[in-house]
């Protein structure tokens, strides 16, 4: 989706590049989180936009059944996800870094986030 396509759209391997990917969500104006890193996130999301963190933002409001669906046609391209995720994951620690971020998660497990 970052770089044009649909959702689950099969695409050629040749069209997808990481790099260019990894550029757009580093622009200052694209705010991206993290889901294994809720708190994290939404600190971010709160140094970028205003407000302070709540108590009811660390909690799932809108839990979802687990969709299990065939992916295997998928396998090629795991490794084009698998570096876009580190990658993306390194912006993400620079930003979390720059706005105090930084283990927020261990925080808000001990209830000390409000």
């Amino acid at each position: 989706m970052i770089l044009g396509f649909k959702c689950a759209n099969q695409v050629n391997e040749t069209d997808l590049d990481v790099k260019k990917a990894l550029h757009r969500i580093s622009s200052p104006f694209f705010f991206f989180g993290i889901t294994d890193r809720w708190s994290e996130s939404i600190c971010l999301f709160h140094y970028w936009f205003g407000g302070s963190m709540q108590p009811y933002e660390m909690f799932s409001n809108r839990p979802t059944a687990l969709l299990i669906r065939d992916v295997s046609s998928n396998k090629v391209n795991d490794s084009l996800d698998q570096l876009f995720f580190e990658g993306s994951t390194i912006i993400f620690e620079y930003r979390l870094s720059k706005a105090g971020c930084l283990n927020k998660q261990e925080e808000a497990k001990r209830g000390a986030i409000i």
